[in-house]
Order: structure tokens, then C-alpha cells, then sequence
């Protein structure tokens, strides 16, 4: 008798296993190969400002801020914000949003310590959002390229991190699960969600300016605002640049497609429709027919005042209308000038005169990602939101080495990634990739000088 794999199934007696449990698998042996590349990195590591060589690993998770997310529960935020000797303000606990800290505070109670409770969380936190992230894209993805998605993710080279005392895990779950239920018309079950995301990440105004374009796009998609006839004219040359319409995309039965286990030997599984990314055995979901933006709208404004709440709490606190945005320029010792940091750091990475061919390349690539099929095939709320994020990060960002961490909330990039990625040899390929990047990245970056190299061409 022939057994067969309980994740195929064609013409198996065996029950599949559960959806969720595929996409921890393939979460949990990602984030286990993250953990050894941690630990035998952290032989490696010099003595540092949190520990010295060689790391336990209790010593290893409190590098770089994981140590301010403690000062926020030991210390608390400060009335008054530390200032240097030209009177420029020091970087200060404002800058880190509550919701980690005070997460831990339970594990706490019984004994952890913060770094092991923080790490715990954040860990706890990334399982989540794989099953959250595969149950919003993977209806349109197909199930067996989510499942390549979660691999490449918690693959990438920030990875990591996401099983640190960082936030970063956090803000990629309640994120993703604010954008599943809104495309799901669920707008009320979204706000609690989207409020919890402004307090984890400074992500509530790339949230906020999210929803709002995404409504703005359906109401004039739909044509429920009547345009000026030169306007009209540019709706059909749009739309090929534009995620695929549709209104919100009702929770699945226990009966569907998404809940199913794939047959990840089906070759059937890989195909793609053409301008989608959905696969023919895995047929998006319907979609509603009643377009209802209100309650999109609304969403949107909610999330914008809960995210303008915490610049507010902070002036309240000590007094000073900028210090939040005081705080958080005080990493880069400059005042907050949108756009400009760009340009400035593109000269640091490759000079002064290749820095312009950085950036546009830099721009171009990002553009060329946005007009994708495979991410336009994602629907609204993932283009949106991809949209929305690298706005902010333009807009708001200095682009230091952090901005690959800071990329990671683009995280519906890896589904669109693994839907161009058709051959199984040609993903898999991408999956090394992505793990020999992590090896440059826990060496080079988060180790702080553990390797050493003086490049010869």
C-alpha cells in the first residue's frame, strides 16, 4: 500500500492537514533556521555595547532597541526630553510605540525576564501573521504559492528580527489583519485592530493614508462620483495600472477552498491566470456586489486620529509641540525634511556622484514592482497598502541600514514575488537566495561588526 502525504489531495484516505498548521510548518522551520543562524552568528560577535563576545542568547536579543522597549517598562516615557549640549534632542523612549512592553508584562509576572518575554511575544506574534497573511492573500495567490510566500519572508534577510524584542512582528499581525477584514467589509471587527497597529509600530499614517486612498479609488472606480469628462477619459488607461476592483471579499465557509489543504503536487498549482495571481485549483473569492465606502472611510479617519494621538500624548507630556518628531529625527541629529534624506544617503552608500543613479534606479525598481500583474492581482487592500507604506517611507524616512527591517511590512511584495516565481527550481533558488542574505545580514548587522572585510576587486 502506497501512503501518501498528509498535505496531498488527490486521491488521498488520509485527512489533509489543517490550513493553518501547513503554513506554521513552513513558518515554524523558517524561523527555526533564522534561530540557528542567530545562535551560530552570535559565536562570532565581538564584544559589544549589550554583552561581550560570544552572546548567550538572553544577551543576544538585547541588542540594538530591544533595550528601549525595557526602558519603557522600567523607566516609563520621560517628562522632559534629553537634550545634547547645543541643545538638539537626545534619542529618548518616545520614539517606541507601548503595546511590546506592556505585552510582556504578564510572562513577566511569572518570572521571565523582559528580553525572554519580548522575544517570546514577538515570536508568538510572527506565527500569527503567517496565518493571518495566508488567509488574506492566499484566496487570490493560490495556496501552495502562499505557502512558498511564508518561506520566503521569514526567509528574507530581516527575518531575524521578527523573533526579537522588536515590534516588527506585531505590526506585520495586526496590520495584515486590519487590511483581511476590511477587504472583507468587516470595517467595525478592523478598527479595535487598526487602533492596537498605530500603538505597536509607527505605522498608523501609512495605515490611515491606506484606507484612504483605497476608498478614494472604489468610490471612483465605480463611478459613484461623476468626473469631469477630461478626467473620465484617463479612468480606462488607469485601470491597467491599478489593482483588480471589487468590493469587500466576504469571510470564507468551512467548506472553502482556503481552508483546504493544497495538492502540492498538482503542476496545475503553479499556473497562473493571466493579469491574476490567483491559481486555477484555488479560484478567488467572490466578491460583494454592494460597493459600501463609508465604512472605509471611516476606518481610515479612525485610524489617522489614533495615529495622531501619540505625537499629541507626547506634547502633552513634556511640553514641547514637536517632540515626537523631535525624537524621532534625533537618530539622524537633523530636522524632519520629507524627501531629502534620500537623496543625501544614496550619496553615503555609493558617493556623491553615483548616489542620483541609486536612488532613480531605486525608484524605477519600485515602480516596476507597483505595475506588477502578480501584485496588482493581490486586490486593492495589498496594492494599496504597498502604495501607502512606500509613500510614507519617501516621504518620512531617513534611509539608514535599517531600511531593509523597515521594508518587511511589505509584506504582500513575497506573495507577489512567488506568483511570478513559477517553477518550483526557480523559487527554491529564491528561497537561497533570501537565507544567504540573511547570513550578511545577522553578521554584518545585527552581530555589530563580527566580520570584518576589506573589499578587493
Amino acid at each position: 500500500m502506497t501512503r501518501t502525504s498528509p498535505l496531498d489531495t488527490s486521491g488521498s484516505r488520509h485527512r489533509p492537514w489543517p490550513r493553518a498548521l501547513q503554513v506554521l510548518a513552513v513558518w515554524g522551520a523558517a524561523t527555526a533556521l533564522s534561530f540557528l543562524v542567530l545562535r551560530l552568528g552570535a559565536q562570532d560577535t565581538p564584544a559589544t555595547p549589550w554583552g561581550g563576545a560570544a552572546p548567550t542568547w538572553l544577551e543576544h536579543m538585547a541588542f540594538w532597541d530591544a533595550g528601549w522597549y525595557e526602558r519603557v517598562l522600567v523607566e516609563g516615557y520621560p517628562g522632559t526630553l534629553p537634550e545634547g549640549p547645543g541643545g538638539q534632542v537626545q534619542a529618548n523612549a518616545w520614539a517606541f510605540m507601548p503595546l511590546l512592553p506592556y505585552l510582556c508584562l504578564p510572562l513577566m509576572t511569572l518570572g521571565l525576564p523582559f528580553y525572554a518575554a519580548g522575544a517570546l511575544v514577538a515570536t508568538l506574534a510572527s506565527g500569527a501573521a503567517a496565518i493571518v497573511l495566508d488567509r488574506w492573500l492566499a484566496p487570490r495567490a493560490g495556496q501552495e504559492t502562499s505557502l512558498w510566500a511564508v518561506g520566503l519572508l521569514w526567509a528574507s534577510p530581516c527575518a531575524p528580527v521578527l523573533q526579537t524584542p522588536y515590534a516588527e512582528s506585531l505590526g506585520l499581525l495586526l496590520v495584515s489583519g486590519t487590511l483581511l477584514l476590511a477587504e472583507r467589509g468587516r470595517y467595525l471587527t478592523a478598527l479595535p485592530v487598526a487602533l492596537l497597529a498605530t500603538f505597536s509600530r509607527p505605522v498608523g499614517v501609512p495605515l490611515s493614508a491606506t484606507l484612504g486612498l483605497w476608498w478614494a479609488w472604489r468610490v471612483l472606480s465605480t463611478g459613484a462620483v461623476p468626473l469631469p469628462a477630461a478626467l473620465a477619459r484617463l479612468r480606462s488607461p488607469l485601470a491597467a495600472w491599478l489593482p483588480t476592483a471589487g468590493g469587500p471579499v466576504p469571510a470564507a465557509s468551512s467548506g472553502s477552498t482556503a481552508d483546504a489543504a493544497p495538492g502540492l503536487g498538482s503542476p496545475s498549482s503553479t499556473l497562473l491566470r493571466v493579469g491574476s495571481c490567483s491559481a486555477p485549483d484555488t479560484p478567488a473569492r467572490p466578491t460583494c456586489a454592494a460597493v459600501r465606502p463609508h465604512g472605509l472611510l471611516g476606518l481610515s479617519l479612525a485610524t489617522g486620529c489614533a495615529a495622531l494621538s501619540w505625537p499629541l500624548l507626547a506634547a502633552l507630556a513634556t511640553g514641547r509641540a514637536d517632540a515626537y518628531t523631535a525624537t524621532e529625527t534625533a537618530w539622524r541629529g537633523q530636522h524632519l525634511t520629507p524627501f531629502l534624506p534620500w537623496l543625501e544617503r544614496s550619496g553615503y552608500f555609493v558617493g556623491p556622484h553615483l548616489g542620483p543613479l541609486l536612488l532613480a534606479a531605486g525608484l524605477l525598481l519600485m515602480l516596476l514592482a507597483l505595475t506588477s500583474p502578480a501584485l496588482r492581482g493581490l486586490g486593492p487592500a495589498a496594492w494599496w497598502w504597498c502604495v501607502g507604506y512606500l509613500l510614507y517611507l519617501l516621504t518620512f524616512f531617513d534611509p539608514t541600514t535599517s531600511l531593509l527591517r523597515l521594508l518587511l511590512p511589505l509584506a504582500p511584495a513575497a506573495w507577489a514575488l512567488a506568483c511570478t516565481v513559477r517553477p518550483r527550481r526557480r523559487r527554491l533558488a529564491l528561497l537561497l537566495l533570501a537565507l544567504v542574505g540573511q547570513l550578511f545580514w545577522v553578521s554584518w548587522v545585527w552581530d555589530l561588526g563580527s566580520v570584518t572585510i576589506q573589499w578587493v576587486p
